[in-house]
């Protein structure tokens, strides 16, 4: 049996074609560079001008009554329309203004839908009152000192002719050094001649051997543990400077 020549050729062209027609039928073909899978997630930067107003809305997605308010588009256009159409439809309407508008509507500032503003906190409830400042002169007072700062005075306490400082407190004597200014080079002698103290007292009261140099300096004592420390002389000379 002999076979047509033109037979193969046109099964193969039929074939071609009815697979891209088969194929743009059941929209698995397209040549127009529409790509129908973005459409179930849509971004304002991929709308184009062959896409419908219901195919945004749903892209999107945004309401159409929002949609059509957006663009002040009227309510009588279809919803299947193409933005390219409206752009001849609607006065001043561009796909690119429709991108701005849906970007803003996203994020909560569009024109028609405006993001909710926050009320204000009002803290009168719980503010603080403050009380009212003092009336009349404020003395000023005198920062205490530390306990750094004390050996650094190097005044003497005055006293009265009955050996009574200010104010009726015991006074050091007449030129005697007050017990706050004694130094760790003082030697006991020293100490006891320059506040006016007995060494045989000042030995007892500081728990020392009564026959203990009084060329001993007060530091040396320290730094053989007879003494805590400079400040043990220094309140034992102040307790004998208090006796009557």
């Amino acid at each position: 049996m002999r076979v047509n020549p033109f037979f193969m050729p046109a099964l193969t062209l039929s074939l071609m074609l009815g697979t891209v027609f088969g194929s743009q039928t059941l929209g698995l073909w397209s040549t127009s560079g529409r790509d129908t899978s973005v459409l179930s997630a849509l971004t304002p930067a991929e709308v184009k001008g062959w896409m419908t107003l219901e195919q945004i809305s749903a892209g999107i997605p945004i309401p159409l009554p929002d949609l059509y308010a957006l663009m002040d588009i009227p309510a009588d256009i279809p919803s299947n329309t193409a933005l390219k159409e409206l752009e001849a439809m609607v006065p001043d309407f561009a796909v690119s203004t429709l991108r701005t508008r849906l970007a803003a509507w996203l994020g909560g500032v569009g024109t028609d839908h405006p993001a909710p503003v926050a009320p204000a906190e009002d803290h009168s409830a719980t503010a603080t009152t403050q009380p009212p400042p003092p009336t009349g002169t404020i003395e000023p007072t005198q920062a205490p000192l530390l306990a750094t700062e004390a050996p650094q005075i190097l005044e003497t306490v005055p006293v009265t002719p009955n050996g009574q400082g200010p104010s009726g407190t015991p006074g050091t004597g007449d030129g005697q050094l007050a017990a706050c200014t004694i130094r760790g080079k003082m030697t006991l002698g020293e100490v006891c001649e320059a506040c006016g103290v007995a060494s045989d007292a000042l030995l007892a009261l500081l728990n020392l051997p009564a026959d203990t140099p009084l060329e001993t300096g007060v530091k040396d004592l320290a730094n053989m543990g007879l003494i805590t420390e400079v400040r043990a002389v220094q309140e034992a000379v102040a307790a004998l400077q208090a006796r009557p």
